[in-house]
C-alpha cells in the first residue's frame, strides 16, 4: 500500500476514534455530575476517567496534525 494511502487510512481511523472518545468523555462527565450527589467516590473515579480520556484526545489530535503535515509533504501518487 502506498505511503499516502496508509497515512490517509490512519488519519480516518484516528478521526473516528476521536469522535467516539469525545462522546464518551462528554457522557462520563455528565454521569460524574449526577453521581456527585449520590457517591463522591464514584464521581471522582468518573472525573479521573474523563481527565484521562481528554489527555488521550489531545494526543490523538496531535498525532492527526502530524500525519496531516506528513501527508502534505509527500508527492501525489500516480493512479
Amino acid at each position: 500500500m502506498p505511503e499516502r494511502t496508509k497515512i490517509v487510512s490512519a488519519m480516518l481511523r484516528i478521526a473516528r476514534q476521536i469522535v467516539v472518545s469525545d462522546d464518551f468523555a462528554r457522557d462520563a462527565a455528565a454521569y460524574a455530575d449526577l453521581a456527585a450527589n449520590i457517591d463522591d467516590e464514584a464521581a471522582a473515579a468518573l472525573r479521573a476517567i474523563v481527565t484521562a480520556r481528554k489527555i488521550e484526545l489531545a494526543q490523538m489530535r496531535t498525532t492527526l496534525s502530524l500525519l496531516a503535515k506528513k501527508l502534505a509533504s509527500l508527492p501525489i501518487e500516480a493512479a
